[in-house]
Parts: structure tokens; sequence; C-alpha cells
């Protein structure tokens, strides 16, 4: 009796000592799971580069010569291409998180709820846009305007903290703030190449720019925010590019310094000689972002069927929903593991049951991130050669931070194959032997 006694014991602390063992692995499997579930919910589930988007419109309707696989007759428009032409005016790329395709299928206007979140984006890069797209442009065009080696801006952050000084400079400050700005550039790049000419065209542009941005708010106050959307609205009026911009602001050799400075009266000449906003020919100045992404909305909106856009404001909320709910239920299991692991190490019995996360875990990663790659690898060997284009062209605008779920799901099965199984195999033997030993 008292060896069985001792068996039973020693029995008990061994497998005792296997389940304090699981604690660890308790605590990472919390961890794993809250990061898989928050980055499915709240990281870019789908980026889009829109770089590529006249391409893939042009493939899909047969602009290129070829027949349009979708069926629709010439002139007519899929909804694929409404959705893109929409898309590719709102910056480089666009990326939708779970959460935010969520909102987006329950918004009950849909132009409202794009107006509210696209200008709360621009808001949050408003800084980035200057830095790491106004101010490398500038020095391209500048670049590709001299006969000099043109160095890149190593800290365009320094020169946006300058130009910021003119949000809250008073009128007779103005001139001492654009004159640091223009000492910046020069510090920078140097004076062998900001020449005392060059600074002061510098000066003139940045004046420029000034002018025309106080001219055309309603208090006569600049912001960065007027400042920018003032610049859009000269690109989407004029139909250029930001080069086109640089090429009336910027130091060049084919630009005379009068021609820029008078830009900025010039620009606010054409708007006030326009016609009514809404009439044809007419030019609108927009200076808040709200207005911008509205103004946007509408153009896009006018250069379709008002019928095709709705059935693919409908299509795209129906696609979102149903997806939306399936990351949502991915995110789901992931947060239900995550509980299990957290409650149980507290528990006597530290282990629980993965098998929910183990059969749907992998499915956000599987769909954005595996099965684009495959789709560009596999289908343009079975289909037609125009649809193979749409296909590859399509897959290679896709991008995802689902990878890191997918991560997660393979770190899981790692830990459970090595650690966890192991480790509940060894206390099932020892529960098996003090069931032996009861007998």
């Amino acid at each position: 009796m008292a060896n069985s006694t001792y068996d039973r014991a020693s029995i008990e602390r061994e497998a005792a000592r296997y389940q304090r063992r699981l604690i660890p692995l308790n605590i990472a499997v919390v961890i794993i799971s809250l990061v898989a579930a928050l980055s499915i919910m709240f990281a870019p589930i789908i980026t889009v580069d829109l770089t590529k988007a006249d391409e893939l419109i042009s493939l899909i309707e047969g602009t290129d010569g070829s027949v349009q696989p979708d069926g629709n007759e010439e002139g007519e428009q899929s909804t694929v291409s409404v959705v893109l032409s929409a898309m590719k005016d709102f910056g480089a790329s666009v990326s939708v998180s779970t959460l935010g395709m969520l909102q987006f299928a329950m918004a009950e206007n849909v132009s409202d709820y794009v107006t509210e979140t696209a200008s709360q984006t621009l808001r949050e890069e408003s800084d980035a846009i200057i830095t790491d797209m106004a101010i490398p442009t500038a020095i391209e065009y500048v670049r590709q305007n001299s006969d000099k080696e043109i160095p890149d801006i190593e800290q365009p952050e320094v020169i946006l903290d300058k130009f910021k000084g003119l949000e809250s400079a008073q009128p007779e400050e103005v001139d001492g703030v654009i004159n640091s700005v223009a000492d910046e550039v020069q510090r920078q790049l140097g004076e062998e190449l900001i020449t005392p000419e060059i600074k002061d065209n510098i000066v003139t542009a940045v004046r420029d720019v000034y002018d025309n941005t106080v001219s055309q708010t309603e208090d006569g106050t600049f912001s960065i925010e007027a400042c920018i959307c003032i610049l859009i609205s000269q690109y989407i009026n004029d139909d250029g590019s930001l080069e086109d911009i640089f090429d009336e602001l910027m130091p060049s050799t084919g630009t005379d310094v009068n021609e820029r400075a008078n830009f900025a009266a010039d620009f606010a000449a054409d708007d006030a000689t326009g016609t009514e906003e809404g009439t044809d020919g007419g030019k609108k100045v927009y200076t808040t972002y709200d207005e911008l992404i509205s103004g946007m909305l509408e153009n896009a909106a006018g250069t379709s069927d008002n019928a095709e856009t709705e059935e693919a404001i409908r299509t795209a909320q129906l696609v979102m929903l149903l997806t939306g709910c399936s990351m949502l239920f991915s995110a789901a299991m992931w947060l239900i593991l995550a509980i299990f692991a957290l409650v149980h190490t507290f528990t006597k019995n530290r282990r629980f049951t993965m098998w929910y996360v183990k059969l749907w875990g992998f499915t956000p990663c599987l769909v954005f991130g595996v099965a684009p790659l495959l789709a560009a690898k596999i289908v343009p060997a079975f289909v037609e050669a125009e649809t193979a284009a749409i296909v590859t062209t399509a897959c290679g605008m896709l991008s995802t931070l689902a990878w890191i779920s997918g991560a997660c799901y393979i770190l899981l099965w790692l830990i459970s194959i090595f650690w966890a199984f192991p480790t509940k195999r060894k206390i099932r033997r020892c529960e098996a032997q003090l069931r032996y030993a009861a007998h």
C-alpha cells in the first residue's frame, strides 16, 4: 500500500510538472492569437496598386484592340472599370481592412462615407504627401532641367517644418519664413548648386504658393490642407500632373521668373472668370479635403452612367459585406483561442483544443496572399491571351498583410507539433498511470 501511495504521488508530481510546462506555451498562444486577430481586423487585408489601373481598364474594356472578356458591348463600361476609374483618382494605392470593408458595406450613403474616410486619410498623410511626393517630384523636375548633378533631399521633414511656419506666421513674418525655407534648401543641397539667383527663384516660387493659397481661402489664411487642395485643383482643372505644376512654380532653365510670379494670379483669375459651378467649362477650386474628395467623386461619377455607378457601388458593397464577414469569422476564431489559452493558464488543467483555428485560421492568407500568387502563375496557362493578361495584371496589383495571420498560423502548428503535442502526450500517459494505480 505504501509503495502504491508513493507511486501515485510521484506520478501526480510528474503530471503537475508537465502541466507547468504548458504555462509559457499558453502565453505564447495568447500572443500569437491576438496578433493574428488584430491583423485580420485592422491591418490592410488587401492593398490595390492603382498605378496599373489604366492598363487593367484598357485590357478589360478592350481598348487595346482585344475582345472584351466580360461580354460587354463596345462602349459599355464594366463594373470593375467603373470602380477602378473612381479609385485611381485618390492616390497610388488603396488599402482596405476588414473593419473598413464592413463599414463601407453597411454605409447608407457611400459617397459621404468615402468622403469622410478619404479626408481623414489625407489629414493623417498630409506630411507624407509633401515629404514623400511633392518634394521628391520637385527635385526630380529640377534634376531634369539642370545640367548639374542634383542630390536627393536628405531631410525633407526639416523643409516641411519650415514651410509649416507659414500656417502661424503673421503677415509681417511671412517673408522671413519663406526665406528660411529657401535657406534650408540651400543648406541641404549646397551653395554651389543653390546659387543666390536660384535661391531667389525658390523664394518667388514659395511666395507664389503662399499667395495663391491665401487668395483662394475664405478667411485669407494659409494652411497645408488648403495648399495641397488648391494644387490638386490645378491638376484636376488642367488635366495635368505634378510636374506640370512644378513647371510653373519651380526654378528651371526653361521657365521665366516673371511667368512663375504671375502663376497664382493667373490661376485665380481663371477661376474667377470661369462659368458658374456645375456648368460646362467652370473651374472649381477646393480648399478643404472634404470639398476635394466630394469634387473628385462628382468628377468620377460624371464620367460614367449613373446606373452603372450605382450598380458598381451595390456590387462592391455586397462583395465587401461577404468578404468582411468571412474575415470577421476568422478573427473571431483566433480571439476564442486567445481567450481559452488565457483562461486555461490559470486552471489546473492547462490543455485546450485548437482544431477550429487550425481549420479556418489560414483562410485570410490563403484567399488574399496565396491565391493571387498561384492565380498569376497557373491561370494564364489555361485561358486565352487576353484573359491571361487581365489576370496577371490584376493579381500584380494586389498585396496584403494577411501574411501576418498566415505566419501566426504556421507558428501555431510548429509549437503544437514540437511543444504542445509531446507535453500533452506525457500528461495523458501520467493520467493513464494514475487510473491504473487506482485499480
